[in-house]
């Protein structure tokens, strides 16, 4: 029997090596437990990025605006993070979505006075898409304390007594294809 030369073993150790620190597209993003929970009883869909190098990134109930669930991409320069909200009969906010969704967007958004921002009603055609009676997508300059990047999107949609979902998108270039290919990132299952 013939003994492996210091070089094939060299090299079968740096591959072992390497498969573990290379990104592996398609890696499993699991939710919480409280988040899949939360996403049943609304009856909503998320549909993680899986052919990326998305992963998961720590929350903190301190953070400044909380979020159920972050995840971040070194090659599309992009991070998203997501708030569910389901409905509570007593709680303004699941009875009135888009007082929330300002309030939300405004919260991160910066104060700067020179610094706009956009807010678009989706139609229709988008709402039916997402399976939503109700929906917006705020684009802002974030706060420091939110986020490093230079760009924020917020897509809100709402469907009655079911709840309300937040999809956070941050990035640096406003020109980032990976924006439109993440923005349906959510929809609500069934009628």
């Amino acid at each position: 029997m013939r003994r492996p030369s210091y070089l094939q073993v060299l090299s079968v150790s740096v591959g072992i090596l390497a498969l573990q620190f290379w990104p592996l597209y398609g890696q499993p993003l699991d939710f919480p437990a409280f988040l899949q929970e939360k996403l049943r009883s609304m009856q909503v869909e998320v549909y993680l990025p899986l052919d990326s190098d998305y992963r998961v990134r720590p929350t903190h109930p301190d953070d400044f605006q909380t979020c159920d669930y972050a995840i971040g991409s070194r090659s599309e320069k992009m991070e998203i993070r997501y708030l569910a909200m389901p409905y509570q009969k007593d709680d303004w906010e699941s009875q009135y979505p888009h007082i929330l969704a300002a309030r939300i967007a405004t919260h991160v958004a910066t104060n700067a006075e020179d610094v706009p921002m956009t807010l678009l009603s989706l139609g229709t055609k988008e709402l039916a898409e997402f399976n939503a009676d109700w929906g917006v997508v705020y684009f802002f300059t974030p706060k420091n304390l939110v986020a490093e990047r230079r760009f924020g999107e917020l897509l809100v949609l709402h469907k009655e007594e079911r709840g309300t979902i937040l999809v956070f998108f941050f990035f640096d270039d406003p020109d980032n294809p990976a924006i439109d290919l993440r923005f349906q990132s959510a929809r609500f299952i069934f009628k």
